[in-house]
């Protein structure tokens, strides 16, 4: 607001070349709302607003969650079975029959995990969540609208101060 007084009160008391335009009071108007860093503020906090509304919106959605591992073993896994561990049965035999050496060779395997989840008793507590968000971002926006016009209507009366000031320099 300083700099469109300044604008405008250098345009009203030098000694300006003909023709040069003159500052409006629309044109002074935007230019405040260009550079305000109250209203930038503002604005930023819409934006903060906006974006928590979304990730509120974005929690009622089901989470997919994709995980994969791979590797291999340092040294070959071997299991000796004594003949007859698992049982002796009267038509079968022992089983095994005889000592027997199970090896598993070193060799690259993996496990591969894919979920997906949907928070279904979370559904109203998140929707109230959405909801409480979705206000803050009106009142958010209600300050944004207050800020712009408290700006406007401080550069308006700083243009109508100068130039009543003009006129007056004038007479």
């Amino acid at each position: 607001m300083v700099a469109v007084a300044l604008v405008v009160s250098r345009g009203a008391w030098a000694d300006a070349p003909a023709g040069a335009p003159e500052l409006t009071l629309a044109e002074a108007v935007r230019l405040a709302m260009q550079n305000s860093h109250a209203v930038c503020v503002a604005a930023l906090e819409v934006q903060r607003a906006e974006d928590r509304v979304a990730a509120a919106r974005a929690r009622r959605l089901p989470s997919l969650d994709f995980q994969a591992t791979a590797g291999t073993t340092l040294a070959p896994v071997r299991v000796s079975f004594p003949g007859g561990a698992f049982g002796t049965y009267p038509v079968i035999g022992p089983i095994p029959a005889t000592d027997t050496i199970v090896e598993a060779p070193r060799t690259v395997s993996g496990n591969v995990t894919a979920s997906a989840t949907q928070p279904l008793t979370q559904l109203h507590k998140i929707g109230l969540g959405t909801k409480m968000n979705e206000l803050g971002r009106e009142v958010e926006r209600a300050k944004l609208q207050e800020e712009r016009t408290a700006t406007a209507t401080e550069v308006r009366r700083l243009y109508y101060q100068l130039l009543q000031a003009e006129s007056a320099a004038k007479a």
